[in-house]
């Protein structure tokens, strides 16, 4: 036998085998294969559904941030212009003052002295402002009615004893030879002493002065020279002071003087509630008609915050 007829009936009989159908006919319709031996098929009634492990199928939801706890913002770090910065961050620390003196009879005279202060200090900044106003009628006429506005702010530079400040004082009065007057400054402060019970500190710069509604309506250039002391001598008494000299650059015999004194004593520590006498001087060298000296003192009921 040839290779040649080796070869076909090699094909023919490969293409028998081929030709055998995989699966054959019967009457309930496709044979299926035999089982693989030693695997047996569970019945139709015990096949359970595939469950995909839990979170499979379910749709992704991105799981909302964790806020970090919060943390107290250094005060080097917060814009002190803010607003908020400077009404809620940090308490503010102040008091009312009221007084009311009056006689009847043969003479009548009433006289009135209200007041408020405020103060905030921070770490780096301290702002202070205060309010007084006076009115006294004697026999139906009116004999004092001023109103005083001082606000001033200083920046503490760091360690140092010095700091920086702005300060401003509006003085209305109908018994002087202006209606308003204007006192813008600015300079540098020394703190001498500062402990729990005494604080002292002084301060110079320069700015000026202005008044409205007098004979002289020019700014007139000026130096200031100042010191504030506090002293808690007790724990129910304290005493207040503060001092301004302002000396014209041109004339230093042209000047004026402010000066502010108070003591306090504690009488119902439940309400804040103070007694008060208070001092207050004005000294103008330069009056233009009027008294170089006008003095206001007064008793009054403090009420702090």
């Amino acid at each position: 036998m040839s290779i040649r007829m080796l070869t076909a009936m090699l094909g023919i009989l490969a293409i028998g085998l081929l030709s055998q159908p995989v699966f054959g006919q019967n009457q309930g319709g496709i044979r299926p294969l035999p089982p693989v031996q030693g695997f047996d098929a569970p019945a139709s009634s015990e096949l359970q559904p595939i469950v995909p492990p839990q979170g499979l199928g379910e749709p992704f939801v991105e799981p909302e941030p964790v806020p970090a706890p919060a943390a107290d913002v250094p005060e080097s770090t917060k814009q002190w212009w803010s607003p908020d910065t400077w009404i809620r961050q940090v308490e503010w620390e102040g008091g009312v003052e009221f007084g009311l003196n009056g006689t009847a009879g043969n003479s009548e005279s009433v006289s009135l002295r209200a007041a408020a202060n405020a103060k905030r200090k921070t770490e780096l900044h301290e702002f202070t402002w205060d309010l007084t106003y006076a009115k006294t009628n004697s026999d139906g006429v009116e004999t004092q009615n001023f109103g005083i506005l001082n606000a001033g702010y200083e920046r503490f530079l760091g360690e140092s004893r010095w700091t920086y400040f702005i300060k401003q004082q509006l003085n209305y009065d109908e018994f002087k030879a202006f209606d308003l007057r204007i006192v813008l400054n600015s300079g540098v402060g020394y703190q001498f002493v500062e402990t729990d019970t005494l604080n002292w500190k002084s301060r110079f710069g320069a700015g000026a002065s202005h008044e409205i509604g007098g004979p002289d309506d020019n700014w007139v250039p000026e130096a200031l020279f100042g010191t504030d002391f506090d002293w808690q001598f007790s724990e129910r008494q304290k005493l207040t002071s503060k001092v301004d000299y302002f000396p014209a650059w041109a004339d230093f015999h042209d000047y004026r003087i402010y000066s502010d004194i108070g003591w306090e004593i504690l009488l119902n520590e439940a309400h804040a509630l103070n007694l008060k006498l208070s001092i207050i001087d004005q000294y103008d060298s330069t009056p233009n008609g009027s008294k170089p000296n006008d003095v206001n003192y007064a008793v009054l009921l403090l009420w702090k915050m």
